[in-house]
């Protein structure tokens, strides 16, 4: 590994690491209600930091959740935070069936690139799993949208654009 110059060195000392950003996210979604590792320590040190957070019993994510996970992710970027790193082994199921994000390396405070969360979700749906269309319904339609003609032809706008980005 490259060493560590100046800069990199005083961030680490002045505690703004991805250690201490991983903390404040997961302390952030806390309070914004979305299922997360709850974050317990962070602990500087000079080999690197560390992030204590507890154990959440469960079973892993499967790729039946993925569904789920975009409902999740896009909760997310709705609330203005991005998940560079969203596949199933990031996440949990929870004995009450609420699915929980384990890691939060990839949280960012931005969503300004949403696609290329959301690819990184579906890159994770195989031939025999949920379809990308089912993947990218369950992220465009909330709760409190209706399925008429006019949402459905925005969503194949929306499709359409979102299948080009993943063709360049």
């Amino acid at each position: 590994y490259p060493r560590e110059g100046a800069w990199q060195s005083l961030r680490r000392q002045l505690g703004a690491g991805p250690g201490r950003a991983a903390y404040r996210h997961l302390a952030v979604l806390e309070l914004l209600g979305l299922p997360a590792s709850r974050p317990l320590a962070w602990l500087p040190g000079k080999q690197g930091e560390w992030l204590a957070t507890p154990w959440v019993e469960g079973s892993p994510a499967a790729l039946e959740d993925l569904i789920d996970m975009a409902h999740w992710l896009a909760t997310l970027h709705r609330h203005g935070f991005g998940l560079r790193d969203a596949k199933c082994s990031n996440f949990r199921r929870d004995a009450a069936g609420v699915l929980t994000l384990i890691d939060a390396d990839g949280l960012t405070r931005s969503c300004e690139d949403a696609a290329r969360d959301l690819a990184r979700l579906v890159a994770e749906c195989p031939k025999d799993g949920p379809t990308t269309e089912a993947i990218l319904k369950a992220y465009f339609v909330t709760s409190e949208q209706s399925r008429d003609e006019a949402f459905e032809a925005r969503f194949q706008e929306r499709l359409a654009v979102f299948r080009a980005k993943l063709a360049r």
